[in-house]
């Protein structure tokens, strides 16, 4: 087979870019310049949803997209409350401090305390349709709480959270105006268990998905936090509490899928460490526990891995939780990504992703037309991928998706050679009868390879990871 190649140049766009012009594009651009500081920027990412009135002229644009979850936010605040100006400190304790609503109601099994008013900005609607006293958006709001608890506990496995004291024995979900925000989980920390109660929005008109539904997926992720900290809490696993939450939205609530609006961005920034938390990756990395799901059918992994975050930062934790599997955290991983080249409308939804067909198409770095021998360089971060697209003559097409397994790279790139072959070639994957490919590097032991192959119609017919990797020797250097 005589192979010769084309390029098609493709630009990749970054998370930020995708949201060009926003808000948050705003702050970090200034933070970066220094012209304003960290601690500026974090309060001003406090007034937009707490005080957007406070808010200088020059950062009210771009305020209409939409945050997922408030958690990380409120977290940030709380560990640098000290670090604020004296006028800026009285805005942000009562931003840490809980609400103080006028009305309660407790959900019908007992186990959540609903705080609400019918005034000022903070209010629900007053409709009333059943004639109860209490506003159907109040008795919403508990039925979906005691909901995601049947999931999440009884039918999952998670445990309980610790027992929230204030304001009695339930736990405290108290709605508020959060001007674009689905909620959030605050904690308090009482000899190493963390006490927490939730915030949701009033309306959810500023959302992804509106209305009711966007409060049930909210009761839903920010449940689940609950119940994390429960368990554990360290920062630097918050992209992996995020995910997990975001996750669960689409358990408890499955037709709804609001995190579906995150994947468009996750897709756009594969050559991305696996723990990012960048306030769009990690809840695009809900993905990881559909995978997850789907391959191993057993509702109470996600229960074990938490019990093994008690002990295990959260990586370790995965690789000793599909070690119950007989798989690896880096086996998984490299299934993970390549399963991320299975979506889009041509879909294989019974193999892969069973809601595939509903997410974007992977983002490609580069898009190649073969009918001849071919290498090149890929700088690939740790725990990162990147998807090379491969069209033949025949009809057929392959994504190439080498896999940097390295986990303490600190988003620093390795670099390796894609070799791709027309013919059999010892060492190296065939990934059909006269193609072989493989990955070229001095350290072949952190390299993985999937490889998924596409019918002349674009339908996914077939994906597998390879081992893939060939140490570099004076034979394998690339000829260019």
């Amino acid at each position: 087979m005589r192979l010769s190649f084309r390029i098609a140049i493709i630009l990749i766009l970054s998370a930020q870019s995708i949201f060009s012009q926003t808000f948050e594009r705003n702050i970090r651009s200034k933070v970066e310049s220094k012209q304003i500081s960290a601690v500026d920027g974090l309060f001003y990412r406090a007034l937009r949803f707490f005080a957007p009135d406070k808010l200088p002229a020059e950062y009210m644009t771009g305020l209409d997209q939409p945050v997922k979850c408030g958690t990380w936010l409120w977290h940030q605040l709380n560990v640098n409350r000290d670090k604020f100006s004296e006028e800026q400190k009285q805005v942000i304790a009562k931003i840490l401090s809980r609400p103080d609503l006028p009305e309660s109601y407790v959900s019908p099994k007992g186990l959540f305390r609903i705080h609400y008013t019918t005034d000022s900005y903070n209010a629900v609607s007053a409709d009333d349709f059943d004639g109860s006293g209490i506003p159907d958006y109040v008795e919403e709001t508990a039925n979906s709480f005691d909901y995601s608890y049947q999931v999440e506990v009884e039918n999952l496995g998670f445990n309980r959270p610790p027992n929230d004291p204030a304001d009695g024995p339930e736990w405290d979900v108290y709605i508020e105006d959060l001007n674009g925000l689905y909620g959030y989980t605050s904690y308090s920390n009482s000899n190493g268990t963390y006490i927490t109660y939730i915030v949701i929005d009033n309306d959810y008109t500023e959302t992804n998905t509106h209305g009711v539904n966007g409060m049930r997926v909210t009761a839903a992720h920010e449940f689940n936090h609950m119940i994390q900290f429960g368990y554990c809490f360290r920062e630097e696993d918050i992209f992996l509490m995020e995910a997990a939450a975001t996750w669960m939205e689409d358990v408890v609530y499955t037709d709804i899928n609001d995190y579906v609006y995150y994947l468009d961005s996750f897709f756009r920034q594969s050559n991305t460490p696996f723990n990012m938390a960048n306030g769009l990756h990690e809840y695009g990395l809900c993905l990881w526990f559909h995978y997850l799901n789907k391959q191993y059918h057993d509702k109470s992994l996600a229960p074990k891995l938490w019990n093994n975050m008690k002990n295990y930062p959260a990586i370790d934790a995965l690789d000793e939780t599909v070690k119950q599997y007989n798989s690896s955290f880096s086996e998984d991983l490299s299934n993970f990504y390549m399963w991320n080249a299975t979506t889009g409308p041509y879909a294989d939804t019974e193999q892969f992703y069973p809601e595939g067909n509903l997410y974007p198409v992977v983002q490609t770095n580069g898009n190649y037309f073969l009918d001849n021998d071919t290498s090149f360089t890929v700088h690939i971060v740790g725990t990162g991928t990147a998807y090379y697209k491969f069209r033949f003559d025949n009809g057929y097409s392959y994504m190439l998706v080498p896999v940097n397994l390295r986990r303490t790279s600190h988003g620093v790139s390795d670099s390796a050679f894609i070799k791709i072959i027309g013919h059999y070639l010892p060492f190296y994957p065939s990934i059909s009868s006269d193609v072989s490919a493989g990955v070229v590097s001095k350290n072949s032991v952190i390299w993985k390879m999937g490889a998924v192959k596409y019918d002349e119609s674009g339908r996914v017919a077939e994906g597998r990871v390879y081992n893939g990797s060939v140490p570099l020797s004076d034979k394998n250097i690339p000829q260019c």
